[in-house]
């Protein structure tokens, strides 16, 4: 009985220990020779993209940039002709700049002479070497040894004219054509090729006093054209518009336009009418009646040369 009991309770252990041992594996199941393992390719990650930087190719030659050209005229003078508002034909003479575009100084005579007047002045202001060309005359004007040193911060170009019905010295009075004549010049002067038409002024002597200053404030008035000032050597109101209306138009532009006033003092109708200008630059001379192209007298001081040097480089000079 004792050895029964001996042997249920080894029975009863062994099947404890059965129950609570490991568990059985699974059995294995054979991959089939022919059945291939698929092979899994991974999803790649999106690539970073780094922009292409811009490059701008080295050039091999340097590029030559668009300028207007510098324009070689020869220093002869042109002789030309030009058609006023009227019709009027008229002659004139252009002195080319050593450059363009360049400033344009009219020029413009007295009723006792024609254009011829200002040849000796034209070629020196041009200071082309034409000077030397020139044969000495009686008349300051017209005399080289006579003539100052050009003091001159400008190439300017140069042109001259005659007016209606002058040619070798005015025939008769024309007043109202002589008015037609200036404005037209200035405007034809300030198209001329190589001619900055910005930078345009006007010299005139008795007529062309009052022709200078009618000029430059015509051009002003027109859609093309700027005229800086006018130098008047003995003006007297000799064209249908009076000088002081003319000058006084001038001075009253934005930026005001110069007008510079030269007489003598004995010369009773030059001075009245340049003093009449309030604003004008003023120059007398105590002289018995020294006339327009009389007033480049070198026994002079300042002369005619030295007041025609500082007009220049005082209104183009600072424009170069």
């Amino acid at each position: 009985m004792k050895k029964f009991s001996v042997l249920l309770l080894g029975l009863f252990l062994c099947l404890m220990v059965t129950a609570c041992g490991p568990p059985a594996e699974p059995p294995l199941t054979n991959t089939p020779e022919d059945t291939e393992v698929p092979t899994v390719t991974p999803t790649p990650l999106p690539p970073t993209i780094t922009p292409t930087p811009t490059i701008t190719p080295t050039p091999t030659e340097t590029p030559t940039p668009t300028l207007t050209p510098t324009v070689i005229y020869p220093p002869e003078p042109q002789q030309v002709t030009f058609e006023t508002a009227d019709g009027q034909v008229l002659e004139g003479t252009y002195f080319p700049a050593d450059g363009s575009p360049a400033p344009v100084i009219v020029l413009m005579h007295w009723a006792a002479g024609d254009q011829s007047e200002w040849s000796l002045i034209a070629r020196w202001l041009q200071g082309r070497g034409l000077v030397q060309e020139m044969t000495a005359k009686s008349d300051p004007w017209l005399v080289p040894a006579f003539l100052p040193e050009r003091s001159l911060t400008i190439s300017p170009a140069v042109f001259t004219f005659t007016f209606r019905e002058c040619e070798g010295g005015c025939t008769r009075f024309v007043n109202d054509g002589w008015l037609v004549d200036a404005r037209s010049a200035v405007e034809f002067a300030s198209k001329l090729e190589g001619v900055d038409r910005d930078r345009v002024v006007a010299v005139g002597a008795s007529i062309g006093a009052d022709g200078a200053v009618e000029g430059c404030s015509w051009l002003n008035k027109q859609p093309e054209g700027t005229c800086l000032g006018a130098l008047a050597l003995s003006p007297g109101s000799y064209l249908t518009v009076p000088f002081q209306e003319s000058a006084q138009a001038l001075l009253e532009e934005d930026p005001p336009r110069a007008v510079w006033c030269l007489y003598g003092r004995a010369d009773a109708a030059a001075r009245q009418t340049c003093q009449a200008v309030p604003g004008a630059n003023l120059i007398d001379h105590r002289r018995i009646k020294p006339h327009g192209f009389e007033l480049f007298d070198p026994e002079l001081s300042p002369t005619g040369f030295d007041v025609l040097l500082d007009f220049l480089n005082s209104t183009l000079g600072s424009t170069q």
